[in-house]
């Protein structure tokens, strides 16, 4: 197929060590046009040898960052736990910086069930107002899926709306699209991607069920994949489609999935 965009795959940096960087990144040579890397980044600190493992891909792949956001909020009712997850990302956002990635993306964060949308988009643009981005790193916000079970910390930013909100009051930020939460959503969501094509510089793909699970390998729930590349390819959009499936094994069968259906770039 034909398209403009760079297809590429996650890999999770969860504890930074040597090993598993090696065993993370084992499956890329095996995926026919990958295109670029996004590192999901939860390690707090890297072991050098694996820092420098990561940079390496650079000399073969485009490289993008998410951030880390298990227990990071900017959402948050306590300005101090704010400033603390705006700090936390700005070591992630210089190191992006320092080894070559292109965009960065940002989670909202948890809130508390009480409070507001409206308060929560205003918490986090305050917040990330704070955080010292330049043009070297695209930086984008990402929506997340409804909660199906009460909690007492609940995500912000559940839908495109908020997501688009909060993105207007960050000058020079853009959108993370997750074409599997808005699935879950039940969002009408191909006019809202029409009329912001420009302003998203990823999209996470994996298959999901309308209103239930996600992150499923492709070709195995409701989305139709060759109809949203085709109709990116109609939009000209131009940046980054990220496979974002559970599983290195499902991350493979995914990628079959799109070879078998003639879904690379051509």
């Amino acid at each position: 197929m034909n398209y403009k965009f760079s297809l590429g795959v996650f890999i999770n940096i969860k504890f930074g060590t040597l090993v598993e960087v090696e065993e993370e990144i084992k499956m890329l040579d095996s995926l026919e046009g990958l295109e670029h890397i996004e590192i999901w980044r939860e390690a707090d600190y890297l072991e050098p040898e694996a820092d420098k493992l990561l940079r390496s891909l650079k000399n073969k792949y485009r490289l993008i960052l998410h951030a880390p956001f298990i227990n990071i909020t900017m959402a948050s009712n306590h300005e101090l736990v704010n400033q603390a997850s705006v700090e936390t990302m700005q070591k992630y956002y210089d190191w992006g910086v320092d080894i070559g990635v292109e965009v960065i993306t940002l989670h909202g964060g948890h809130k508390p069930f009480f409070q507001s949308t409206e308060v929560d988009i205003e918490n986090i643009a305050k917040t990330l107002a704070g955080l010292k981005t330049n043009d070297k790193l695209q930086a984008t916000l990402e929506h997340m899926p409804l909660g199906k079970h009460f909690s007492t910390s609940i995500n912000s930013l559940m839908d495109i709306e908020d997501l688009e909100k909060a993105v207007n009051l960050l000058p020079n930020w853009g959108f993370t699209l997750d074409i599997g939460h808005v699935l879950q959503n039940q969002e009408d969501w191909m006019k809202w991607v029409e009329n912001h094509v420009e302003r998203i510089h990823d999209i996470h793909l994996h298959d999901a069920f309308w209103g239930g699970k996600a992150h499923l390998p492709l070709g195995t729930a409701d989305l139709k994949c060759e109809d949203f590349f085709l109709f990116l390819a109609d939009k000209d959009y131009d940046k980054f489609v990220s496979l974002e499936v559970v599983g290195t094994e499902e991350t493979i069968q995914s990628w079959q999935y799109l070879r078998e259906n003639n879904l690379l770039k051509k």
